[in-house]
């Protein structure tokens, strides 16, 4: 049939397909444990959070912001080419540097000394005020696998953004060791 996947073909490469045409050209190859080439996708939410802009960019971008939702010790200073100490319990002692900063608009840490999968990958934010509130658009590009880590932390950064986004409309915050139960 003319069109149809060949043998050995992978049952990802219309999703490939998508992917490539959504993340406009940009090319991050999955190992080969699917058994074909394909675009590696970064984890990525929308979503509006009902606070003013410039608390929800303190939320994000401060040390004293960051524990509130995210992580358990946090040093650094809010300005571009800052380092960043991050701390997530024993053995969890993270770097990253500041490489995108734009007050009230748009923050972004990469990581320089995490766990593999992490070392090299970007985090960030960009926010944009809304008549109700702030729109963020999240995001954690450069995974270099699809792995169990990678899947894990799609799950875990839902978690975290609603902790953020109840800390900021409802001021709620949740102990470090039960936030991803919360």
């Amino acid at each position: 049939m003319p069109g149809a996947p060949g043998p050995g073909a992978s049952r990802y490469s219309a999703a490939a397909t998508i992917l490539l045409r959504l993340q406009r050209g940009r090319r991050r190859q999955v190992a080969p444990a699917h058994g074909s080439d394909c675009v590696m996708p970064d984890i990525l939410q929308d979503f509006l959070i009902k606070s003013d802009i410039g608390r929800v960019f303190d939320a994000v971008s401060t040390p004293v912001g960051l524990n509130r939702w995210w992580t358990e010790t946090c040093s650094g200073e809010a300005k571009a080419g800052a380092a960043y100490d991050l701390g997530f319990g024993p053995g969890y002692q993270w770097r990253a540097e500041v490489t995108k900063y734009s007050t009230r608009a748009a923050f972004e840490l990469t990581f320089t000394r995490a766990d593999a999968d992490w070392t090299g990958t970007r985090v960030g934010l960009e926010l944009s005020p809304t008549a109700g509130g702030s729109q963020v658009r999240f995001y954690h590009r450069g995974w270099p696998v699809e792995n169990d880590h990678y899947r894990v932390s799609c799950h875990c950064w839902a978690l975290y953004l609603r902790l953020l986004r109840r800390y900021l409309e409802h001021g709620e915050t949740v102990p470090y060791v039960a936030r991803l139960d919360a």
